[in-house]
């Protein structure tokens, strides 16, 4: 279907939300016969800024659907200092970039590859902790990306690649 029979604001097409007409108060200027086809942009995505005119933002994000991430963990706040100790943090926040949380730890001495994985890690538990199942993992290292994919070093890190794996594994 590509939702050119379906109507945008008069039939039922999100899943366990009333046609979009119920949750507009001022409708005189809505096409309601508009077909859902026209809410598409040309590259395949919503046409989100228009239904923002007329809808709550929790519509929005089922509008959105699971495609999109709703919660993200940045980490790449981690440091090695001069005196060869390391600290690590990040940052969570929602899909519209609202910062929910940052967090940071003293390490003591490791490398900027360990604290990353660290803060991966941290970040993970805690939200796992509050309950969270769906997160996207940012970092610039791609060699980090790749060891969590692959699980091939050796020793503290392979422990801590394992335990993020676990973590994984729950949401």
């Amino acid at each position: 279907e590509d939702g050119r029979n379906v109507r945008c604001w008069r039939d039922p097409w999100i899943p366990n939300v009333e046609p979009l007409v119920d949750l507009i108060p001022e409708h005189s200027n809505l096409d309601l016969n508009c077909s859902l086809g026209y809410m598409v942009l040309d590259d395949g995505t919503w046409n989100l800024d228009l239904f923002r005119i007329w809808l709550p933002e929790m519509i929005i994000c089922k509008i959105i659907g699971t495609h999109q991430f709703g919660i993200y963990l940045n980490t790449d706040g981690s440091d090695r200092l001069e005196d060869g100790f390391a600290t690590t943090g990040g940052i969570v926040h929602d899909h519209s970039g609202q910062r929910i949380l940052g967090y940071n730890r003293f390490l003591g001495s490791c490398s900027v590859f360990e604290a990353e994985l660290w803060g991966i890690l941290d970040g993970l538990s805690f939200l796992i902790d509050q309950g969270y199942k769906e997160v996207q993992i940012r970092t610039n290292s791609i060699e980090m990306a790749s060891a969590i994919h692959e699980i091939t070093l050796d020793g503290q890190t392979t422990a801590l690649i394992r335990r993020i794996c676990q973590l994984l594994s729950q949401i």
